[in-house]
């Protein structure tokens, strides 16, 4: 029993020891200074709270009760000391931790529940630009094969028929032209010269038009 109520949780910083309801310590820890000393830190405390708090820990011991007392030590260190009912007997299970403990236990918890957050947060940022780049790469694509003819890279006959119903829509009387060009003996370029002649002539019939005609 000595060996458990020794063990160091609360990073070491906790004592425990048992005491029954009278205040006498039926198992102490190896080192029962820190509770040897609290019957002068009591009798020296000038608090009226404190004193009253030690009335009623009394009081509640008595009858049984669970509960917990804060006060300030000679060393000026902050303090909780809680009592707990074993059950066993009217033995109470005394704690001793510096009230510190807790409030750093509690900053490190909302420290790293902003930490987590903050990943979460950076993690969902991440997957929803990876998300929109995808979608905005392949509808480039979806685009180019759609509206893009693939030899010379300009304008396809689809692209052509929806910018001319949009323009049809507001268009004035004579002020556009559709222009339609033939390429007489075509087919001998292709014969002679080869298919990617003909399609490097495509090209510069497409770049010339372009460069002169404004569509």
């Amino acid at each position: 029993m000595q060996a458990m109520i020794s063990t160091k949780n609360f990073d070491g910083e906790m004592l425990s020891c048992i005491i029954n309801s009278t205040g006498q310590v039926v198992i102490s820890p190896t080192d029962l200074k820190p509770f040897l000393r609290l019957d002068d830190i009591f009798r020296e405390n000038k608090d009226k709270k404190v004193i009253d708090e030690i009335h009623r820990m009394q009081e509640n011991m008595k009858s049984n009760q669970n509960g917990i007392l804060k006060f300030t030590a000679v060393t000026k260190e902050n303090l909780i000391l809680s009592y707990n009912s074993l059950g066993v007997n009217d033995w109470f299970l005394l704690t001793l931790i510096p009230a510190n403990f807790l409030s750093s236990g509690a900053e490190r918890y909302i420290l790293q529940s902003f930490v987590i957050i903050g990943l979460t947060i950076l993690l969902f940022s991440l997957f929803l630009f990876s998300v929109y780049r995808f979608y905005h790469i392949h509808r480039k694509q979806l685009e180019r094969l759609a509206f893009v003819d693939p030899l010379t890279g300009g304008p396809n006959n689809a692209a052509f028929q929806l910018k001319y119903t949009e323009l049809a829509k507001t268009m004035a009387p004579d002020t556009y032209s559709i222009l339609l060009v033939n390429v007489n003996g075509f087919k001998l370029i292709n014969e002679n010269f080869g298919v990617e002649a003909g399609n490097d002539t495509l090209r510069h019939i497409y770049v010339s038009l372009k460069r002169h005609i404004q569509a």
